[in-house]
């Protein structure tokens, strides 16, 4: 022990920096600690603002309580999709319109052939039949895409149309 004391006398100045360093990064360790420390508390209170006031089981609570609230919303919702879907066949989703002219002598295309139909091919088809002193409008009924009524070419073909949404089939 009595060799060290002249060693470290020697070597005085250099301890001194050495316990200033450690000094230093000892306080550079507790204030980036307060910092964290600082930025944690930040979080807690804001956390703790947007929830009643209460205890951690108390918040976790009311967290279950919406979870199961959207849970409930989510169900509901799924239910009246369900049911939508349910109705979607019944719903007109097929249109065309063919416009032709229906006499030799009267131009303009100004007649004309529709055809409103859901997927399972049931709805009607209008028919406008324009002449020179009159337009006449008929309107028939469609199951399965076809018509317990006589049906004119136009109307067929207009049907056709609806049947393959917009694209007339070539005929064999």
């Amino acid at each position: 022990m009595k060799e060290l004391i002249p060693l470290i006398n020697d070597y005085i100045i250099f301890v001194q920096l050495a316990m200033i360093i450690v000094i230093i990064a000892l306080c550079l360790i507790i204030w980036q600690r307060n910092k964290t420390n600082r930025e944690l508390l930040k979080f807690y209170s804001t956390l703790m603002d947007s929830y009643d006031k209460g205890n951690l089981e108390s918040i976790i609570q009311q967290l279950v309580g919406k979870q199961e609230n959207f849970a409930n919303q989510l169900q509901t919702i799924e239910d009246r999709v369900a049911g939508i879907e349910a109705q979607l066949p019944e719903y007109i989703d097929r249109v065309a319109m063919l416009r032709y002219n229906a006499f030799p002598d009267v131009g303009g295309n100004l007649s004309f052939s529709a055809a409103l139909l859901n997927r399972k091919g049931s709805g009607l088809v209008i028919s406008g039949i324009h002449g020179r002193s009159e337009t006449l409008i008929y309107a028939k009924e469609i199951q399965s895409f076809t018509s317990s009524h006589l049906l004119s070419e136009e109307e067929q073909q207009a049907i056709e149309m609806a049947r393959n949404r917009g694209t007339p089939r070539e005929k064999w």
